[in-house]
């Protein structure tokens, strides 16, 4: 899901944009998963999870957690692709498979090797790979990189299927219990946002970002650095996994940094403004039939008019409160604006009302 900030706040960097994703948490907490030792917040519940795997799931993780150096070139994958396509964790899952193959490893190696020398790569010519390139020398050997493409539709299947059970078995209901959470503090950030301003605010993100008068700089074991006539857009992705980490990528204009935020306490009786703006968005037949047409597929407003014999003004509306409460996200496609239902914060947002009716263990 995403909300942009105010345009006026964010001219020192053109657009900044606050984004909660199921997918990209899901992917955080495998990180978690895979160094548990370095988030302490989250080591009873990964000592848990990692104790449930059977010796082959086990075996697996490790695998994978190895060859994607602990899920953080997935990370990258999720960032990417998502600028394009947001949409629900399992048709993201599914898609890996058949996503084309040059976009797959592009968004693996964050877009730091150019998409030709990628293209030129999967079609075995490998000695197209630069050595003296410094995504070899900083963010991946050029070993690792060789073996990705070597082995790219191996590695596909493999990721596709772990995660498959992996949202199934764990994750899925994690997010039952965070999500709404999760939505509390992405409305949180906003407020944040427009109270300090977008160069504050990404100050803000980590205390290893320091913001120049011509470049925004990273402070990790290898420095990087930005300058910020490149940098078009920036995108905060806030997680409740990634403290404290600092985790950024910058692909074709996009600067992309991951915000560690603490997840807020509830009570069982607790309702909040956000699981208000969820009942006012399902709260008649037409909105859930728009919801119904948007989770079929994703369309514009013009089609959900026509489907739905409304009038696109009627549309247009409801739209606009379903974007309030997080239910809907609009993509740009050329000239045509289509919306995709966030299913995951349904889901979540269902979850949380079953908890505030649940009777109290001694009513039971």
């Amino acid at each position: 899901m995403l909300i942009k900030g105010d345009a006026s706040e964010a001219s020192s960097f053109r657009s900044v944009e606050i984004k909660l994703s199921p997918v990209a948490e899901m992917v955080s907490s495998l990180h978690v998963l895979a160094s548990p030792d370095i988030h302490p917040t989250w080591k009873g519940w990964s000592t848990s999870i990692l104790s449930s795997m059977d010796a082959a799931s086990r075996e697996e993780f490790d695998f994978l957690s190895n060859i994607t150096m602990q899920w953080n070139l997935l990370m990258d994958f999720v960032c990417y692709i998502e600028r394009h396509n947001i949409d629900s964790a399992e048709r993201f899952i599914a898609s890996i498979e058949t996503i084309d193959r040059v976009d797959f490893m592009y968004g693996i190696f964050s877009g730091l090797l150019p998409r030709q020398t990628v293209k030129e790569a999967l079609e075995g010519n490998l000695e197209t790979l630069d050595t003296d390139s410094p995504i070899f020398r900083h963010y991946v050997s050029v070993e690792r990189a060789r073996w990705l493409i070597e082995h790219e539709k191996d590695v596909r299947t493999r990721i596709s299927t772990f995660l498959k059970v992996y949202w199934e078995q764990v994750f899925s209901r994690l997010w039952q219990d965070i999500g709404v959470r999760e939505l509390d503090c992405l409305a949180d950030e906003r407020r944040l946002l427009g109270q300090i301003g977008a160069e504050s605010y990404i100050r803000n993100c980590h205390p290893q970002i320091v913001i120049e008068q011509g470049a925004i700089r990273f402070e990790k074991q290898v420095e990087l650095s930005y300058r910020r006539t490149d940098i078009e857009n920036v995108v905060v992705i806030i997680s409740a996994f990634i403290a404290p980490d600092l985790m950024v990528n910058c692909v074709e204009g996009c600067l992309t940094i991951y915000k560690g935020i603490s997840l807020p306490l509830r009570s069982s009786v607790e309702v909040s403004e956000e699981i208000a703006l969820f009942l006012k968005a399902i709260g008649s037949p037409m909105k859930l039939r728009i919801l119904i047409e948007l989770q079929a597929s994703p369309k514009t407003t013009k089609e959900l008019a026509e489907t739905l014999r409304v009038a696109p003004s009627s549309i247009s509306a409801h739209l606009h409160q379903m974007r309030e409460a997080e239910l809907v996200y609009p993509q740009r496609v050329q000239n045509a604006v289509y919306y995709r239902f966030l299913n995951e914060n349904y889901q979540a947002n269902l979850a949380y009302l079953a908890r505030i009716f649940e009777p109290e263990p001694s009513e039971r």
